[in-house]
C-alpha cells in the first residue's frame, strides 16, 4: 500500500545513518587507550589520562585537561624519545622512551611534570579510592619512573635500596608503606597505587599481585583534595605509557577493573569470539549495552585487535569478515550482527 513506502524509506535511511556515523567517527588512539577511555566514560571515575604516545611535547591529557611538560635536570640534553617501543604487549600504541645518563660528570635524566593537574580542586570523599596507574618497561633494574602524587595526601612509588618496588602513602597525618617484588627489566609491567581514607586502604598493585600497607598515625579531619604536584620519569631508563588517575568508590573503579585492563594490555582482546568483539568495539564507540541485544555471539575466534588509527566501522568490518557474518541495523536504529549459525542455519 501507499503507507508502506514511507516506512521502508525511513528504515533504509535509519540503517544508512547508523552505519555512516560509525564510519565517520573519530579513530581510536590504540586498543588499550580505547578500553581505558570506555571504562572512564562508563564509571565517571577517570580524572586524568596520558597515553604518552605523542609525537612531541607537551603531552596531552586525553580528557582535555592540562598538559605534561618536559622537565630536565641541570645541564641535561634531550632525554625523551616519543613514539618509542610499545609498552603493553597487547597494545598498538608506542610509549615514551626515557634515558638516564652521565653528562658532564653528572647523572642526568628527564621527567614529565604537571604542576597544574586537570583535577585541581576535586575533593576526594572519605570512601573514594584514589588510584594511579602506569605501564612501563624498564631497561635498567636500578631505575623506576618514580610515579608520584604528593603533598598533603598522595603516593610515591619508587625502588628501595634492594631495587624492590615500594609505595609510600600519605593521608592527612597518616603514612603507610607497601613493599612489592623486585622490579623486572625488559618486561612490560602494569603498576597501580591505591589510597583510601576510610576504611583505610594503602595498596601497591603489580601485574595482578596486591601488596598492602597499614596506615599509621592519627587521621586528620579534612578530606583529601587532589590539588598536588604530579610527576613521572626522573632518573629512569626505559619506556612508559598509559598514565591514569582514577577517583571513585571501590564498586565504581576497583581491583576488578585493574585486572580487566591488565588482560586487555597483555592480550589485546585476543581470543574473543567475533560477536564479543563487535560488542566490545561498539562499547568503545560509546554505544550503550541497551543497544547491543541484536548481536549474535559469533563462532570465529579473533586475533588481537589493532585499533590504532581505525574507526569503529573499520574494526567492526574485521570482525564481520572473520566471522563471514552480516552487520547492519534494525528499524530501531540498533546495530545488528548475524553470525554464520543464523545466516546458514547451522
Amino acid at each position: 500500500s501507499d503507507d508502506d513506502a514511507p516506512r521502508d524509506q525511513l528504515l533504509t535511511l535509519s540503517v544508512v545513518d547508523r552505519v555512516a556515523r560509525l564510519a565517520g567517527a573519530e579513530t581510536f588512539t590504540s586498543t588499550l587507550a580505547a578500553h581505558v577511555m570506555s571504562v572512564g566514560a562508563r564509571t565517571g571515575a577517570l580524572r586524568a589520562y596520558y597515553v604518552l604516545n605523542d609525537a612531541g611535547e607537551p603531552f596531552a591529557d586525553q580528557l582535555g585537561g592540562a598538559f605534561f611538560a618536559q622537565g630536565l635536570t641541570a645541564n641535561a640534553p634531550q632525554r625523551l624519545t616519543p613514539n618509542s617501543a610499545t609498552v603493553a604487549p597487547g597494545d598498538d600504541a608506542p610509549g615514551l622512551g626515557f634515558r638516564n645518563e652521565v653528562h658532564e660528570g653528572m647523572n642526568v635524566g628527564a621527567r614529565l611534570a604537571d604542576p597544574d593537574p586537570p583535577t585541581t580542586g576535586v575533593p576526594v570523599a572519605d570512601d573514594d579510592v584514589v588510584t594511579v596507574v602506569l605501564w612501563y618497561n624498564a631497561e635498567d633494574v636500578s631505575t623506576l619512573p618514580a610515579l608520584a602524587w604528593l603533598n598533603g595526601g598522595g603516593v610515591l612509588v619508587q625502588l628501595d635500596a634492594l631495587f624492590t618496588l615500594q609505595a609510600t602513602f600519605f593521608c592527612d597525618s597518616q603514612t603507610a608503606t607497601a613493599v612489592g617484588n623486585a622490579s623486572p627489566t625488559d618486561k612490560p609491567v602494569m603498576i597501580a597505587a591505591r589510597l583510601r581514607k576510610s576504611p583505610a586502604l594503602a595498596e601497591l598493585w603489580v601485574d595482578g599481585e596486591v601488596f598492602s600497607g597499614t596506615l599509621t598515625g592519627v587521621p586528620g579531619g579534612a578530606s583529601l583534595n587532589v590539588t598536588d604536584f604530579f610527576y613521572v620519569g626522573e632518573w629512569y631508563t626505559g619506556t612508559m605509557a598509559h598514565l591514569q588517575l582514577w577517583i571513585g568508590p571501590e564498586d565504581v573503579f576497583g581491583l576488578t577493573d585493574l585486572e580487566e585492563q591488565w588482560e586487555v594490555g597483555r592480550l589485546g582482546l585476543a581470543g574473543q569470539l567475533s560477536g564479543e568483539r563487535v560488542r566490545t568495539i561498539l562499547r568503545y564507540a560509546g554505544v550503550g549495552d541497551g543497544e547491543l541485544s541484536e548481536i549474535d555471539d559469533g563462532t570465529a575466534a579473533m586475533q588481537g585487535a589493532s585499533l590504532a588509527g581505525a574507526t569503529p566501522a573499520d574494526a567492526l568490518r574485521v570482525a564481520t569478515e572473520t566471522e563471514q557474518g552480516r552487520l547492519g541495523a534494525d528499524g530501531l536504529n540498533r546495530v545488528t550482527f548475524a553470525d554464520r549459525r543464523r545466516l546458514y542455519n547451522i
